[in-house]
């Protein structure tokens, strides 16, 4: 059954260059420190690369002038240069905050997905121009189908949505016998692919991308991220947001038929390899946690950097030889240590949060000039 369409408005966007803000007194020593990236007037929520234009960055959020109540001044964000300078954009005034992104294989390079209180949106210019194409309600996640490009999928809720035609028209998928709160999904690494669920209930799995569905009855509950192993189509990482000693990272070899927890914190909200070396894994999570990494595929782990850039990250991505996270507060980045033997082993204070930063002024069309950096709101 299909949900209606919505009346498909165009969006043009305005957007405007935001310089890199540069933070003074922070020098890194050996790769071990994190340093703003700009942007940190915005809380985000999302933060993806464009596998198909190197350096394009994508950051999806809310950038307010002034109190936490005040008028939404933009809510998607686009870096062409790795994220050194910024471009900003809203969607609509009176949506919100743009909570999860997602873009196309590289087959169709221009094609993104944006999705917040507004439901859905398609830009098929790299988020230069917009259609708000239907009137489902916002969802925690989308993923793109890796090999047909206008295939969407996203975890909301009520349910585990599809779309076969680039939002267009959307199908709710029989994923549970119950209201579940979706909040992730990924794809195996190889062809058949199975497709993955995560929520509150646990973790579901699809042979027939969205057809039908089975509970993976080991898996952990309150799934908030799965990500799988790109070189081990059997091998999925979990990330629980259960109180000790059920949350934190789990991970599975033999594709959510069996579980062993990681000694990866105790709640893990993001979980990435690395594009380079699928050994290499990070992790982060909301509140005062550290971001781990772990060069083994999760046998052993050590804090990167000295200390999280944010009480909230959100999300990492890999651009050459640095992490960039993604948060409360704006972006940062990181050198990667080449080496193990530059693993900077800190202890895990999770004393992170914002830096007080002052910024250049934003362009002129924004009031107030130069002014704090480090407002943080809640989502």
């Amino acid at each position: 059954m299909r949900c209606p369409v919505a009346g498909v408005v165009a969006l043009s966007l305005t957007l405007a260059v935001v310089l890199l803000i540069a933070p003074p007194g922070r020098v890194a020593a050996q790769g071990a420190t994190w340093t703003p990236l700009g942007l940190q007037r915005a809380n985000l929520f999302a933060l993806i690369a464009d596998p198909a234009s190197p350096g394009m960055l994508y950051a999806g959020g809310a950038y307010r002038e002034g109190a936490p109540t005040s008028t939404l001044y933009s809510n998607f964000f686009r870096s062409s240069d790795s994220g050194n300078t910024w471009q900003r954009a809203i969607l609509d005034q009176d949506v919100g905050a743009v909570l999860a992104l997602a873009v196309a294989p590289p087959a169709q390079p221009t094609l993104l997905y944006a999705t917040g209180p507004f439901g859905v949106s398609v830009s098929r210019d790299r988020g230069t121009t917009w259609l708000t194409a239907t009137e489902l309600n916002s969802g925690h996640q989308m993923l793109v189908d890796p090999e047909v490009a206008s295939s969407l999928y996203l975890a909301a809720p009520d349910a585990v949505y599809m779309s076969p035609d680039a939002a267009t028209t959307w199908r709710r998928l029989t994923v549970a016998p119950k209201p579940c709160d979706f909040r992730t999904l990924a794809f195996a690494s190889a062809t058949p692919r199975a497709l993955y669920a995560g929520g509150g209930c646990g973790v579901f799995e699809s042979q027939d991308r969205g057809t039908t569905w089975q509970q993976l009855a080991a898996a952990p509950t309150n799934v908030v991220t799965l990500t799988a192993d790109p070189a081990d189509p059997m091998r999925i990482y979990a990330g629980s947001v259960d109180p000790p000693p059920i949350g934190g990272l789990w991970q599975s070899g033999d594709g959510g038929r069996s579980w062993e927890r990681l000694e990866a914190g105790k709640r893990v909200d993001v979980v990435l390899i690395d594009p380079r070396d699928p050994r290499t894994i990070f992790v982060a999570g909301s509140g005062p946690t550290d971001v781990l990494w772990s060069r083994d595929r999760g046998a052993t782990w050590s804090p990167l950097g000295d200390r999280a850039p944010s009480h909230g990250i959100v999300a990492l991505v890999v651009m050459g030889d640095r992490l960039v996270a993604a948060g409360y507060g704006g972006v940062w980045q990181m050198a990667i240590p080449a080496a193990a033997g530059s693993m900077p082993m800190l202890p895990g204070t999770g004393a992170g949060g914002c830096h007080d930063l002052q910024c250049p002024g934003f362009p002129a069309q924004r009031a107030g000039g130069e002014g704090d950096c480090s407002g943080r709101y809640d989502r």
